[in-house]
């Protein structure tokens, strides 16, 4: 049998503390207690809550309905009802609430009051790294990746593409057998859990879960977990919630802050996604769709309403809501609270905290200070100007920071090569890809510097890519580094250029900002992580990398800047 555990946090005292009594929109729901008198051993109270579900047509019978015989329609008609058990269970050091449950039951658990990650620490601790069967990642920052890898065969953790200290581990999953919690095992903040389990003897799959949790070590091979940590003390949570409300409905300038929906998308069921909770809108208005969650439709859609400046943070959690559908228009499943899709990164107390999926965590200090130092001693900022200020140009009529004009103002100057736009590519075998070698090439100094704007772009990772791809494909592919030549001949044909020259090149990451002070220092933490690999990454190819700084100017550029 398979099951699905949840803890609560140790600060609920109530079975209500457990689970929701309205729906997404509000509306009360009409749960029905259905438990008898009988006890469980080791249980001090349980309650078993019975939704009915309604009689509803498959989504799929709208595709079809006119070629449907009418007498056999409601005959298609089906429901899916709804349980959510909940367990008090007596420990050595107290008693602690759990909840499994039947049909859409988890829909009704009240996740505030979940203890967080208490899945995925079970299961690190009972799991042998050999015997891993699926990861799910993902990677933060202003553009959040999520990544799931699934194995045939119990592997070792290694045999994965997790990268430890750059992702957040979401969920693991194994095989565990001969383990008194299960036969298999996967967790994230709940655990699944599978073998021979009996409802009578929940109660003791629940300590043995329970005490792994809270009193085994973490083994040797999944320490990395503990560089990022979920935060649980309640009044660091409650200033980082209002820092959070704060930046996001004051759209405070240099916020680092962006939207991702929290969870692996089933596309098949979510074709687009609405948001609602301030107020109705007009039937045919499609100010609150979108195709992907992001933080600028989002705004679009709070434009329209009128919001109160007290209880941001519960405006948040509770009001504002993301509804996905799917092809048909057809409500799917996929209900999520606004707070639950944001990204955000703040300090506090001396302390770096990362937002995620509702769940805030606090980068260790040594941590911190371990990619700190690399970064200062290893990523080299070129200082010497070789780069002109950014002035903005002209753009669908107002002006702006472009970077194709930017990249375009050097071409006419002797020095330098524009790249810019000039992609590769690799020739039969290698599917479509196009591969930009850099931006702009400066013949002097050998450097070819890749460009973009902002600190706060979601663009900074595929910056970085650029550069450690490029670096891979000069080191190993001979037709990519004759074309770089063979462009450098173009450009200066009066010059012999051997392909010795390659091996000399510099690599540049040079990032537009406004701020003042160090560019790599003003980065989002775990921008710094991914610049980290992919330095790592050029410089094992044998090339030098450096960042620079581009001064950003608010006004389009003087007649002779060129």
């Amino acid at each position: 049998m398979k099951l699905t555990l949840y803890m609560f946090k140790e600060s609920v005292q109530e079975f209500s503390e457990c689970y929701l009594d309205v729906d997404s929109d509000g509306k009360k729901l009409k749960l029905i207690e259905i438990n008898s008198d009988k006890t469980l051993d080791g249980v001090e109270d349980y309650k078993i809550l019975y939704l009915k579900g309604k009689q509803e047509l498959p989504s799929w019978v709208s595709f079809i309905d006119e070629y449907i015989d009418p007498a056999q329609k409601e005959k298609l008609f089906n429901k899916v009802d709804s349980a959510l058990i909940l367990l008090k269970v007596q420990l050595e050091a107290g008693f602690r609430f759990f909840a499994t449950s039947g049909g859409y039951g988890y829909h009704l658990i009240n996740e505030d009051n979940v203890e967080p990650n208490f899945g995925l620490y079970t299961a690190l601790k009972t799991l042998s790294a050999e015997k891993i069967k699926l990861i799910d990642s993902v990677r933060l920052g202003m553009q959040t990746r999520q990544k799931r890898e699934v194995c045939n065969i119990s592997s070792n953790v290694n045999e994965f593409d997790f990268e430890c200290d750059s992702e957040i581990l979401k969920m693991i999953s194994g095989d565990c057998k001969g383990s008194p919690i299960a036969d298999k095992i996967s967790g994230t903040d709940n655990l699944k859990i599978t073998g021979e389990i009996e409802f009578s003897g929940i109660s003791e799959k629940c300590r043995r879960a329970f005490n792994t949790y809270k009193y085994e070590a973490l083994p040797p091979s999944f320490r990395f977990i503990e560089y990022i940590q979920p935060v649980k003390d309640e009044k660091i949570l409650a200033a980082l919630n209002n820092s959070l409300a704060d930046a996001f409905f004051n759209r405070i300038v240099g916020s680092r802050i962006s939207l991702a929906y929290p969870d692996m998308i089933d596309l098949d069921n979510c074709a687009y996604f609405k948001l609602s909770g301030l107020g109705r809108l007009p039937a045919t208005s499609e100010a609150n769709k979108m195709d992907d969650v992001t933080l600028d439709k989002v705004y679009e859609y709070l434009d329209l309403f009128e919001i109160q400046q007290e209880n941001q943070v519960n405006v948040l959690k509770s009001i504002l809501k993301v509804h996905g559908f799917d092809g048909r228009a057809n409500k799917s499943h996929t209900t999520s609270s606004l707070y639950s899709c944001l990204t955000y990164e703040t300090n506090h107390q001396d302390k770096a905290y990362v937002f995620n999926n509702k769940k805030w965590y606090s980068v260790h200090n040594d941590y911190l200070s371990y990619i700190t130092e690399y970064i200062s001693s290893k990523i080299v900022r070129c200082l010497d100007g070789t780069l002109k200020p950014w002035y903005k140009a002209q753009y669908q009529g107002k002006p702006a920071h472009v970077e194709g004009d930017y990249n375009k103002s050097y071409s006419s100057d002797s020095e330098y090569l524009v790249l810019d736009r000039q992609n590769f590519h690799l020739g039969p075998g290698f599917g479509k890809s196009q591969i930009e070698l850099a931006d702009i090439f400066h013949r002097p100094t050998n450097r070819l510097f890749c460009v973009k704007k902002s600190l706060q772009s979601g663009l900074l990772s595929h910056l970085f890519s650029q550069g450690s791809v490029s670096a891979e494909l000069f080191k190993k592919e001979p037709k990519y580094r004759q074309k770089f030549i063979d462009s450098l001949t173009a450009q200066w044909s009066d010059e012999e250029f051997r392909d010795s020259l390659c091996d000399d090149l510099k690599f540049i990451f040079a990032i537009g900002a406004k701020s003042t002070g160090d560019v790599v220092e003003s980065l989002p933490f775990f921008s710094k992580l991914t610049l980290l690999k992919h330095a790592k990454t050029i410089q094992a190819f044998g090339f030098d990398v450096e960042v620079l700084k581009v001064e950003m100017i608010d006004t389009e550029a003087p007649v002779n800047a060129e």
